[in-house]
């Protein structure tokens, strides 16, 4: 049956072709019943004749109704006249995301506008068990009065062990040859035909966000399987790169996304919005680009993984140095260790760390001592979307213990771009004794006093027994008085 404008389906009467695809064509159409005019997508007959085809196109319809979010288009109903199945869905009045990326990358207000209203229908249809598999700029519509609707979800399917079906490639060239189509967004799983969950669509939404950002896309190529081996293989720019005024955060939230393997990636579209919000907030409270923001840092206690137990006292003591060095650094905002130890032996979701100390970034690590040698490892964790800023194991002499306290203190001011006064561009920890016999029965000590009660008699000789190793240790002096 060939629809033109003025033509009748059923009780509708046809007006303009809006677009088509692999899973129909969709025109604008007049309900005289209700005086509306909707959006009517009809099956090609080919497929109509197809069984499989035809169940697919109507759980399409009870996908999308049963989403009933303002971010995702409104269906209507499903039909049939004169052997024409079709589906009625609200009439999307404006243009599409794939036009408003014509003038190029958004400004930073409006990106996170639009990218919060499309993870906003993501994490609904994701709760719903529904991936998209098609998300792409074509298939994301803006209004008239600048709401997001996310349209076409033909090609979605549940979650489950029938989830065996891929995704229809489609591509087009430019007059300039550029890719254009489905497969810019595909996540590497869908470019291979394998299995894909709704982490499949956390990866397009990383080439959007990317596009959004930057105005050009992360991956490139002159034909469909060069453009295929470079999402599979190629590892785009940094969004700061191209966009020198894009907050880190913001660089490393889609980098995030754009991770091969999905187990690498945000696991769900509720993680995702709260990195972004959390980004967001950032940028609000700095004014620009949220840096000054991200200058803040708790240091959790390190976790003793020695074979001895009793070790934990100096796990503990390295990190209360680390804490004290950090807190000697001017711009850089630092936990007090009474808070950061209220999270000892607790199993907590950093980003609760975050939002409970009101930091941007978290270091945590282990330490294991055995004989003379010591094994350091450490994490700076981006509390917002816990995104591992930096990591290192230092393996080590026992006597070395103070420079890698140093070490590991300035490298977290370089990672957070705090700038180290004369004096500490050489050294920012000070040792306040070079005996570490010393050192240990003090750092013990200081273990003992939190436990209170009769340990306290214990702690103070160890704090004796340190000033006696080391008659300058002004520190042990003052607590054995």
């Amino acid at each position: 049956m060939s629809l033109t404008p003025g033509s009748r389906l059923g009780p509708y009467e046809i007006g303009a072709l809006l677009g088509a695809g692999g899973m129909g064509e969709v025109y604008s159409a007049t309900d005289p019943r209700l005086a509306r005019t909707v959006a009517i997508k009809v099956l090609p007959e080919r497929l109509a004749l197809d069984p499989d085809a035809l169940e697919r196109f109507r759980r399409e319809a009870r996908i999308v109704a049963g989403l009933n979010h303002p971010n995702v288009v409104t269906i209507h109903s499903v039909e049939e006249a004169s052997g024409v199945h079709f589906i009625t869905m609200e009439l999307v009045d404006g243009r599409s995301l794939e036009h408003v990326l014509e003038a190029g990358a958004l400004p930073f207000d409006r990106f996170f506008d639009v990218v919060s209203s499309l993870v906003d229908a993501l994490v609904a249809a994701h709760e719903r068990g529904v991936t998209h598999r098609d998300l792409k700029p074509a298939n994301v519509m803006v209004t008239a009065g600048g709401r997001l609707k996310v349209l076409d979800f033909g090609l979605a399917k549940l979650f489950g062990p029938r989830a065996d079906d891929t995704a229809t490639v489609t591509t087009s060239l430019t007059r300039d040859g550029e890719m254009r189509g489905t497969v810019p967004y595909m996540s590497p799983e869908l470019v291979e035909g394998r299995l894909v969950d709704h982490r499949s669509d956390i990866f397009s939404l990383g080439v959007l966000m990317y596009e959004l950002v930057t105005g050009r896309r992360p991956f490139a190529g002159a034909s469909t399987v060069a453009l295929m081996s470079a999402i599979l293989r190629d590892t785009p720019s940094p969004v700061s790169d191209l966009r020198a005024d894009a907050p880190e955060s913001m660089t490393r939230i889609i980098g995030r996304c754009l991770q091969k393997q999905p187990a690498a990636r945000y696991q769900t579209a509720a993680e995702v919005r709260g990195a972004l919000d959390a980004a967001h907030r950032a940028a609000t409270s700095s004014g620009t680009d949220g840096d000054d923001a991200e200058k803040s840092i708790a240091v959790l206690p390190f976790t003793n993984t020695s074979a001895d137990p009793e070790n934990e006292f100096f796990s503990d003591g390295i990190s209360e140095e680390i804490i004290t060095a950090l807190g000697q650094i001017e711009g850089l905002r630092v936990a007090a260790r009474t808070s950061a130890f209220s999270f000892k032996g607790k199993n907590v979701d950093l980003r609760e760390v975050g939002e409970r100390l009101n930091v941007a970034t978290v270091l945590e690590g282990s330490v294991r001592r055995a004989g003379t040698r010591i094994r350091i490892t450490t994490q700076l964790i981006n509390a917002a979307d816990g995104y591992q800023l930096w990591s290192e194991r230092f393996d080590r002499e026992l006597e070395d213990v103070f420079a890698v306290q140093d070490e590991i203190a300035r490298t977290i001011a370089g990672r957070l771009q705090v700038t180290l006064s004369g004096a500490q561009q050489s050294t920012i920890i000070t040792p306040a004794t070079a005996n570490l016999e010393a050192y240990d029965r003090y750092l013990r000590g200081r273990a003992l006093v939190q436990r209170r009660g009769e340990s306290l008699d214990q702690a103070l000789e160890c704090f004796e027994g340190a000033a006696a190793l080391d008659p300058d240790y002004t520190l042990a002096w003052l607590r054995s008085c």
